[in-house]
């Protein structure tokens, strides 16, 4: 064998065995890549499906309030109470309409009640940032 083969094949196993590294650092990065964004969805998950049970608490609470005023003949505290309720809502649900909701949000929103991305264009607070709750003597 001259130099000149030996060189090539030499050159030539270089070259697939760089060939071979590039492909196995390619592939741990996609497999790790795919790992990487499996384990993040779960606890993103965890953390929404955490905020939504604390609302549903939250809401719970305020509807047996509102239940409990009913039941004792308090409609007027009840009608003050909702009606914070919603304002509170409103003022809460400008601020995300103002900030950078997505199409399907928005289009949502709309379909549940046509007229209320207008009616927030104009929303002012009854309320301010301070409110206390009606006391029923009942």
């Amino acid at each position: 064998m001259n130099n000149r083969s030996v060189g090539s094949i030499l050159t030539r196993r270089n070259v697939i065995l760089a060939f071979g590294i590039v492909a196995v650092a390619i592939s741990s990065f996609v497999i790790g890549d795919s790992f990487g964004q499996r384990s993040m969805r779960k606890p993103i998950r965890i953390q929404v499906d955490g905020v939504q049970a604390m609302f549903l608490v939250d809401r719970i609470v305020e509807e047996r309030k509102v239940k409990s005023l009913l039941a004792r003949g308090c409609a007027t505290e009840t009608m003050t109470m909702v009606d914070h309720q919603e304002n509170s809502d409103l003022k809460l649900l400008t601020e995300f309409v103002n900030g950078d909701l997505d199409r399907p949000a928005l289009a949502y929103i709309t379909n549940q009640a046509p007229d209320i991305l207008n009616e927030l264009k104009t929303f002012k607070s009854k309320y301010g940032n301070t409110w206390r709750e009606p006391v029923c003597s009942n």
